[in-house]
């Protein structure tokens, strides 16, 4: 199953994911080599992310690093036919296959402890392992048990030319057949925490360039350039779910909560499958029935539809899993809904924006978050 749907595991998965090496008796690795740029004036500081083959990050899936090592970015040497190279190290990696992200943070808003932070934005430089310097595909790399892989190279980072797909959604969906959920495209701001963190979407990006601007960008894949739409990787059935970005998730959150009743939510009450991890394929479309573009045609638009495909896992705490495939397998309550461009950009709702922008921005008797369209879910009923 691990090779049918990568991505709706890296999310289920990315809950319990394995930790670096703290066992003296399986020997950790370490992984060295260089972060590659291309241009004389592109060096900003750069972190480079350690993440399962299990639970890969964006845009294989929507795991989270496990770990992460950061380049200052004056470690970055003179540049050598067009490309500058910067040395990293990862220590104590557990043996098996990883996939290395690099992110050269341009505009100095990544934070790795913040879910809405941690992520590449419109301006970002990335890029990972490939299999060779001119392979822009993740790659994972074998890590024996206690060695020393060296000359692992990351990149070229490239500037995601994407808009960051940060959207607001309805709450409430009727569970009657497989519910078409609109996403709307929208800009987002905020500073919060001591020192102040930044995270501005949607503004144009320096030189007047509007590629920032808050939209989606909708494509149909054709990777083979045969002129036809590919099918899934995610999905065994081939012709059953075309390749389409940006990819759209949904995660099963459970029972919304309000302990202090004061109307909004506290929490989620999964019952006794607090261990379950359930995740279910968002089927996305343009807007109000318009027609496909031919496939590699990238079109900008500020909403999708979005349908849930009834296509997904659900993952035991012991590990097993089933596949769903019927919207009656699917529990009611409240669900996440992710969104992944193709160069590894993401946005989850509901995220903790709102409450961390309410924190650090009191207002007079403000009791609810600042911008309640960062913390709403989608419910099921």
């Amino acid at each position: 199953m691990r090779a049918v749907l990568p991505l709706l595991l890296g999310l289920a998965a990315c809950q319990a994911l394995p930790r670096l090496a703290e066992d003296p008796d399986v020997p950790g690795s370490i992984l060295s080599g260089q972060v590659l740029i291309e241009g004389d004036d592109a060096a900003a500081p750069t972190v480079v992310l350690l993440s399962s083959e299990d639970a890969p990050m964006p845009p294989v899936g929507v795991g989270l690093p496990i770990s992460f090592t950061a380049l200052d970015a004056t470690a970055y040497g003179p540049a050598a036919g067009g490309v500058r190279s910067a040395p990293f190290a990862l220590t104590d990696v557990p043996p098996g296959g990883w996939y290395l992200t690099g992110l050269l943070d341009a505009d100095r808003n990544f934070h790795p402890g913040v879910t809405a932070l941690a992520t590449p934005t419109c301006g970002d430089r990335v890029g990972w392992h490939g299999e060779s310097f001119t392979a822009f595909e993740p790659t994972p790399i074998g890590v024996p048990e206690g060695t020393f892989v060296q000359g692992v190279s990351v990149g070229p980072l490239v500037p995601a030319t994407e808009p960051h797909p940060t959207f607001t959604t309805d709450a409430t969906v009727s569970l009657n057949g497989l519910p078409t959920l609109r996403l709307e495209s929208t800009a987002v701001s905020g500073r919060f925490g001591s020192p102040a963190l930044e995270l501005t979407t949607g503004a144009v990006w320096p030189g007047g360039d509007p590629v920032c601007a808050p939209s989606f960008a909708f494509v149909l894949a054709d990777a083979d350039g045969d002129g036809a739409v590919d099918d899934s990787p995610l999905v065994p059935v081939p012709g059953l779910f075309d390749d389409r970005w940006p990819r759209v998730v949904f995660q099963w959150l459970g029972a919304p909560v309000d302990d202090d009743g004061d109307g909004v939510t506290d929490g989620f009450d999964r019952g006794d499958d607090e261990d379950v991890q359930i995740a279910v394929l968002g089927d996305p479309r343009l807007p109000d029935g318009a027609a496909d573009p031919a496939p590699e045609q990238v079109v900008r638009t500020a909403t999708l539809d979005v349908r849930f495909s009834g296509l997904g896992l659900r993952i035991l705490p012991d590990g097993e899993q089933e596949l769903l495939t019927d919207e009656s397998q699917l529990p009611r309550g409240a669900w996440g809904v992710t969104v992944i461009t193709r160069q590894g950009l993401l946005w989850t709702v509901p995220n903790e924006l709102d409450d961390l922008q309410a924190a650090a921005l009191p207002e007079p008797g403000r009791t609810t978050p600042a911008d309640p369209s960062q913390g709403v879910f989608l419910l099921l009923e």
